[in-house]
Parts: C-alpha cells; structure tokens; sequence
C-alpha cells in the first residue's frame, strides 16, 4: 500500500521538530528509540531547510519584480 505524504506547514513542522528535541533531550529513551527520533529529527530539518529554500527564491523573484517596477516607471505591483 502507497503511503500518502502529508504537506505540513512550516510551523507544524517547527513544531514536530521540537517534540523530537524534547524527547531526546529528556534522556529515558532506549538506543533504538533515540536513533529512530534521531533520524526522524533529520528528516524534519531536510523538510524544513527545503521550506526556508523555496521562501528564499519567493522573496528574490518578488523583490526582483518590483525593482523591475520601479526601474520601468510603474507604481503597481503583479500579483500572480
């Protein structure tokens, strides 16, 4: 059975991030418990360094499109 991968938000995954530090950092966890939250922890940092990524190139397009603008005499901004 395919699992279906959940989009989460930034700040649920900020979130679940946290819940993985609290665990470890509270230390009753067994070697394999710790390992598994440990790479859970990893792959949550991935999605969230690919969440900051993409804002990255959101914000450059946008602040490139209104120099553009501003360059060419408009006033108005694209909403697209």
């Amino acid at each position: 059975m395919a699992e279906e991968k959940e989009t989460k938000t930034f700040n649920e995954l900020y979130a679940s991030l946290e819940e993985v530090i609290n665990k470890l950092e509270a230390g009753n966890l067994e070697l394999e418990q710790s390992l598994n939250e440990y790479s859970k922890g990893v792959k949550i940092v991935a999605e969230l360094q690919s969440k900051l990524d993409a804002s990255e190139v959101m914000i450059k397009e946008l602040a490139g499109e209104i120099d553009k603008d501003t360059d060419s005499g408009s006033s108005t901004i694209s909403h697209s």
